[in-house]
């Protein structure tokens, strides 16, 4: 018996061993095909180490051009019925056969690709990565319309597995391919797999064509997507409510209240704020509805002001349909909310409302139903804590200590209705009276549409802004240090975001990147790395965004000069004493506050220079040009040192190859069969070691003041 092997499992193994015979040496077709439903149906005591083996031999199998095309088809469909089970070994050998479609090769047939796409659209999690590649390379390239179909459904089948490039092909199929049950398969997949705006969009433009078997399918799909469909899907699927094709009209209303009844989910999950938003968003463009309008108002009633600011433009997009209820929310929001935007968009709904419908919100019924929602929904919320208390809340931020947890009392309706108060309240007319304007209220709304926090503004940060923040020269030299063959292990990203500049790297950022824009892929090859810095600069920006808005207590878009500083602690940037000062003088040297693209610019140069004034980088740049004799824009350690003295500091040699191997580790470990003469110490190289010599100087001069205080 072999060691580690229990009898019955060696058992197992002869039995595969046995069919593994039949089916790559044996003649007889009975046999093979009785060895493929063997090795694809084990039994149920079976071990994953047998598994794995049967699904090994029926891998190498569809590799085999002399076995017949009937037991290669059967070997793949045996290894769809392992599933998951069968690993990421039996899943890549089905997504390199489905490639291998030219004439003589191991699935020229047609209907054996079919069968290879079906059964890796059966593969699960195991078919992440090469499944979701070759499915979407057949969606797009295979000549075969049956093999397309049976593609787009199987990436329907894997969900967010297929990730972004699966998405991507189901929208251009959807868009250019000729065969109409293909698009149609598209339009379905699309509502499975996990998809983005874009992907919303070509629902939206494919429901307003001319086919109809497409279009009622793009109606479900958007209901799917619930609040992704943002809000064109939204008013798509309205607009389809009186469509003259009664298939289309059907489907878009099922598909409606399927994607209200997710929005209202949304809200009381443990989601990010921006898919609560686009929810808000979804609920007000649908069209008026008891349950929507409800939601709606609840919200505009709680705390957080993003929130509040979508729930009020919700109502703006229900019209007259809001009823007396969010006429009445919206007369309380100009008269009670702190926040600006929502006082002045409030103020703009309920003026164009009618008179009569206002006369409503004035009623004692109204009020009698708003102190009724105020009530359930204070309970709800109370309800909600309970049942999320412990649970971890799936938030893009970085990791802080959280507060103990402190015992409320349950809101009454009369405290749940109560907010805080601006200085001076303002009714709708003093609002529209250019003779007595609110004092929070801009005097200039159109400079106020374009401030950062209006909500004309994306969410997503502004690619100037963006760009202000990556540096593709330096990105270019980090990938080089740790790329092994052309890619960057993602293990390795901590430490390359590190280099770029970031001072506490999100890890969860990280991943989720990678396992949402990369199908979880662990190498990233240069083009990959820089959209992945993209992608984590917008993660950050919004982060950024964030905390600017929490800063910003009045609304207004600016944060007073003299508060940066604090602001910059909270993004978490820890500036050097006198380093702010001469930024605000850079950037926007008579301004006293600072707005969210000038803060941005501050981020994007403090990253630049790791912290340091124009001045000091400057006399950093001139000592690195002093030393840089021999024009090679590198240093070796031994000119370091010089350039180090010349900028006036006293260290040794062996302490800066201790900072150098210490404090600047990634480098040392990114090149470790490199001597530092070859590798060489660039510009940025050299700005980084400038910044570690000043803190380690930093910490032990803190330290002798703190021996020295316990002395005394």
């Amino acid at each position: 018996m072999t060691v580690g092997i229990t009898e019955e499992e060696e058992a197992h193994l002869q039995v595969v061993y046995a069919a593994r015979q039949d089916l790559l040496n044996g003649e007889n077709l009975g046999k093979q095909w009785d060895a493929t439903q063997t090795l694809g149906h084990p039994v149920e005591n079976a071990t994953s180490m047998v598994i794995i083996r049967g699904a090994e031999v029926l891998a190498e199998a569809l590799t085999r051009t002399d076995l017949d095309a009937g037991i290669r088809w059967g070997a793949a469909e045996s290894i769809a019925h392992l599933g998951e089970a069968a690993g990421n070994t039996a899943a890549f050998a089905l997504a390199k056969a489905l490639l291998q479609r030219k004439p003589g090769q191991v699935v020229s047939d047609s209907y054996v690709r079919t069968g290879l796409a079906e059964c890796i659209g059966r593969m699960g999690a195991a078919a992440r990565g090469s499944g979701a590649v070759a499915l979407s390379k057949a969606l797009q390239d295979d000549r075969d319309a049956s093999v397309r179909r049976r593609s787009a459904m199987a990436l329907g089948h894997l969900g967010h597995i297929a990730g972004k490039l699966g998405a991507s092909a189901l929208v251009r199929a959807l868009k250019v391919d000729k065969d109409l049950l293909v698009r149609c398969r598209c339009a379905e997949a699309l509502g499975a797999v996990k998809s983005g705006e874009e992907e919303a969009k070509a629902l939206v433009e494919a429901l307003r064509g001319n086919e109809t078997d497409v279009r009622w399918r793009c109606a479900m799909s958007l209901g799917k997507l619930g609040p992704m469909a943002g809000k064109e899907g939204a008013a798509a699927l309205l607009k389809a409510h009186s469509d003259r094709v009664v298939a289309v009209r059907e489907h878009a209303m099922r598909a409606a209240n399927m994607a209200v009844a997710r929005c209202l989910e949304v809200l009381e999950e443990l989601v990010h704020p921006y898919i609560r938003g686009l929810a808000l968003w979804f609920l007000g463009s649908v069209g008026p509805r008891r349950e929507s309008t409800e939601a709606l108002v609840a919200v505009m009633l709680r705390e957080e002001v993003y929130l509040r600011r979508r729930a009020c433009e919700g109502l703006g997009c229900q019209g007259q349909g809001m009823g007396a209820l969010g006429a009445l929310a919206l007369r309380r929001a100009v008269e009670e909310d702190p926040d600006v935007y929502i006082q002045w968009h409030a103020s703009q709904i309920y003026q164009q409302l009618p008179a009569e419908l206002q006369a409503k919100a004035e009623s004692s019924e109204a009020s009698e139903e708003l102190k009724s929602l105020v009530a359930k929904d204070a309970l709800r919320q109370q309800e909600l804590k309970k049942q999320r208390k412990g649970t971890v809340i799936p938030r893009w931020e970085p990791e802080l200590p959280e507060p103990p947890p402190e015992e409320e009392a349950p809101l009454l309706p009369d405290m749940a209705m109560e907010r805080q108060r601006p200085a001076e309240i303002t009714t709708p007319q003093e609002l529209k009276s250019p003779s007595g304007p609110s004092p929070t209220v801009p005097a200039n709304m159109d400079a106020w549409a374009n401030s950062p926090l209006s909500p004309q503004t994306p969410i997503e940060p502004e690619a100037e802004v963006v760009k202000s923040f990556v540096d593709t020269a330096r990105s270019r030299d980090v990938f080089r240090a740790f790329a092994e063959g052309g890619e960057i292990n993602r293990e390795d990203l901590y430490k390359a975001l590190k280099m770029l500049g970031h001072v506490e790297v999100n890890n969860e950022w990280v991943s989720a990147i990678v396992k949402d824009k990369f199908s979880d892929r662990n190498f990233l090859d240069a083009l990959d790395f820089s959209k992945f810095l993209a992608e984590y600069e917008a993660c950050h920006m919004n982060y950024v965004r964030m905390k600017f808005a929490e800063a910003d207590v009045d609304g207004s878009g600016r944060v007073d000069a003299a508060e940066l500083a604090q602001v910059l602690r909270r993004a978490g940037f820890t500036p050097i004493t006198g380093v702010v000062e001469q930024l605000l003088l850079e950037v926007c040297p008579r301004a006293m506050e600072v707005t969210f693209v000038n803060f941005a610019k501050i981020l994007g140069i403090m990253r630049y220079r790791l912290g340091f004034t124009l001045q000091e980088y400057s006399e950093i740049m001139a000592a690195f040009r002093r030393e840089d004799r021999s024009g090679r824009e590198k240093l070796n350690l031994l000119e370091a040192r010089s350039c180090l003295d010349w900028l006036g500091f006293d260290i040794s040699q062996e302490d800066l190859e201790a900072v150098w191997h210490e404090d600047l580790k990634v480098q040392a470990q990114a090149n470790s069969s490199q001597t530092e003469e070859e590798y060489g110490i660039n510009d940025f190289d050299m700005v980084r070691l400038v910044r570690a010599v000043r803190e380690r100087e930093a910490h032990f001069v803190a330290r002798r003041l703190r021996c020295a205080a316990r002395r005394g």
